[in-house]
């Protein structure tokens, strides 16, 4: 039973907070106002930023930024 409780408690744990990763970029793209500037300082390419923006947003359920067509 202990060990079913600590488990349960993981995976709730583990489904309701954001990763790490995707708050730091949607700081960043926030803060710099653009995905590449973005990207340059987190030191990965700008699809990457959109991604983990997009898996944040999937995971709050909300549109967090919208993206610039020039970067």
């Amino acid at each position: 039973p202990q060990n079913a409780a600590n488990s349960q408690l993981k995976q709730q744990l583990h489904t309701s907070v954001p990763s790490l990763k995707a708050l730091v970029a949607f700081e960043v793209a926030a803060r710099c106002g653009r995905f590449s500037s973005a990207a340059v300082e987190l030191n990965v390419t700008q699809p990457a930023v959109s991604r983990l923006l997009a898996h944040l947003e999937v995971h709050l359920h909300v549109e967090l930024l919208l993206p610039n067509p020039t970067g």
